[in-house]
């Protein structure tokens, strides 16, 4: 399970992030309510991450993979999701306040009753 220590390596070099989620493919990736302000997540792999109220205000999400993530009511505002994957993903309750949304960024299927 991912805990706030291994968030600093994460912010810092998503290569070894994205080598640790081919590893252990099974493994659960819970960041619920994480402080990810600002954050350098270009083209890491959360696919299928908690992410539920975690704090993702300015992060860099440009080529991420979220496809499948639970980001049910997190703050997104700010955030660069140019060619961000959010296939299926839970957005229900986020705040995409100045979320720079790009044309090729992938919303299909996902989730989302309403956001702010």
């Amino acid at each position: 399970m991912l805990t706030e220590d291994n968030l600093e390596g994460l912010q810092e070099v998503v290569a070894i992030w994205n080598e640790w989620r081919r590893k252990y493919q099974g493994a659960e990736a819970n960041s619920s309510g994480a402080n990810l302000i600002n954050a350098n997540l270009s083209y890491a792999n959360l696919n299928g991450a908690d992410l539920h109220r975690a704090n993702l205000r300015g992060a860099n999400l440009k080529g991420a993979n979220l496809s499948g993530a639970n980001l049910s009511g997190a703050n997104l505002s700010q955030s660069n999701t140019m060619a961000a994957n959010f296939h299926n993903a839970t957005l229900t309750d986020a705040c995409i306040q100045d979320c720079n949304f790009h044309g090729a960024t992938k919303l299909d299927a996902a989730i989302c009753e309403y956001f702010h």
